[in-house]
């Protein structure tokens, strides 16, 4: 009877992380993790109050809410300001303050409820993995089901569009290669998020000797795979960071072991890529045009038409003067009168000038130094690069500093570090 009763607080553990990463669409009109942060700070406040202040201080989520509210302060006088000197449609500004709160309170506190569960169901960093890991999964089965059903894609697109009122669901050539997934959103940022997720089997393969985990890693690949590109690019740059690592594993038959299950992976893949152009023609011939204008790219070409190019060529441009040390209040990403800008950078420069810019990310600059400086395992620094590396890329490719699938991955798992790290300090295990 025990064991049921802990398997059930695992599953409904697993599905608390799915709705607060993905913020599944089911209510009309509200974003989901609204009502995850509802929940969260209601728990927290009826059934956690006494060890609130204790895992708030060692997470050092205190410093960040620091920090960070110093950064919204000044964005809001510049906001302000640059409404009475150039203003801009009503909504730009609007967007703007929804998307600070989005982190602060909401990531916030349910980072700290996953916290203090985790310390309620005694889990390590390793275990909050796992459990991210079968989140994964859970969208996952939704993404192949989609993929395999066309009927079932129907339905969950169709609850997207009735629930967030998104048009771009409605777009023939959008929805022929992509939304193949359950999600508040499912464009760039989820590939940002998906991409870590698909990379944490190996994480957790290596943390515990457990290499069949590394099976996963394709499975979970198949989410932003089908649905945005930059989860490929996010899924290589952390097995870059983990090549060192497996290249002194402890043992020749780990060694051996692990490249026997990395062959078996490239084998399955390549058959399973080739079932996918036959069944998803449209969404290959999107990411096969996505690689090649990424290659296209690296070899100094910059004449090619997918996303990269258009990146490269013509979202780049700045405000002048002043503006550019201060900012104009306001974002160029569907801004009145401004040309539009995807990248996360521009329009962060655009909305505080260098100064809102540096304010902002000194707070994110902070979490993965702290997390950095853990000394618990040597792959939670291997892990606190990869999640810094993708931070800054995907800012590159759209605005990040918000809620969304990778941002929360890449806060939970940062903080966590820092967590589990004072946690075992403080129980005296070096």
């Amino acid at each position: 009877m025990m064991v049921i009763k802990n398997e059930f607080k695992n599953i409904t553990f697993y599905m608390y992380l799915f709705c607060f990463i993905f913020a599944p669409p089911i209510i009309p009109n509200i974003n989901f993790v609204l009502i995850v942060f509802a929940y969260s700070f209601f728990k927290i406040i009826t059934k956690y109050k006494k060890e609130v202040k204790d895992v708030f201080r060692k997470s050092k989520l205190n410093t960040f809410l620091n920090l960070i509210i110093i950064a919204y302060l000044y964005i809001l006088v510049i906001i302000l300001i640059g409404v009475l000197i150039d203003p801009v449609n009503f909504s730009n500004y609007i967007k703007v303050i929804y998307r600070f709160f989005l982190i602060t309170p909401v990531i916030i506190t349910c980072i700290l409820y996953v916290m203090l569960r985790c310390k309620e169901l005694n889990y390590g960093l390793h275990e909050l993995i796992k459990a991210l890991i079968f989140a994964g999964l859970f969208q996952a089965i939704i993404s192949i089901s989609m993929a395999l059903i066309p009927s079932v894609k129907d339905f969950f697109v169709s609850i997207m569009y009735l629930n967030t009122g998104d048009t771009t669901t409605q777009n023939i050539w959008h929805f022929k290669r992509r939304y193949f997934a359950f999600s508040q959103n499912v464009l760039d940022t989820f590939g940002y998020g998906t991409g870590i997720i698909s990379v944490l089997p190996i994480f957790y393969g290596i943390y515990k000797r457990k290499f069949v985990y590394l099976l996963l890693t394709p499975i979970l690949l198949i989410v932003p795979f089908l649905n945005s590109r930059t989860g490929l690019v996010i899924a290589c740059i952390g097995i870059i960071c983990l090549i060192p690592n497996v290249l002194f594993l402890s043992s020749l038959k780990e060694k051996m072991k692990f490249i026997l299950i990395i062959t078996g992976l490239i084998f399955i893949s390549s058959i399973a890529l080739n079932y996918l152009n036959e069944i998803l023609p449209t969404t290959m011939s999107w990411v096969s045009n996505g690689v090649d204008d990424l290659l296209a790219f690296f070899n100094g070409q910059d004449n090619g038409t997918d996303s990269v190019s258009k990146l490269t060529n013509t979202m780049w441009f700045f405000p002048e003067s002043l503006f550019l040390v201060f900012g104009t209040g306001h974002t160029v990403y569907e801004a009145t009168g401004y040309s539009h800008s995807d990248i996360g950078y521009v329009n962060d420069l655009w909305l505080g000038g260098l100064i809102g810019s540096l304010l902002l990310y000194i707070p994110f600059n902070y979490m993965f130094l702290k997390a950095f400086r853990s000394k618990y395992h040597q792959l939670d620094r291997i892990l606190v690069v990869f999640l810094l590396i993708s931070f800054f890329i995907s800012n590159i490719k759209t605005v990040i500093i918000s809620y969304n699938v990778g941002t929360s991955v890449t806060m939970l798992l940062a903080f966590f570090v820092i967590f589990n790290d004072r946690n075992y300090k403080d129980k005296g295990i070096e």
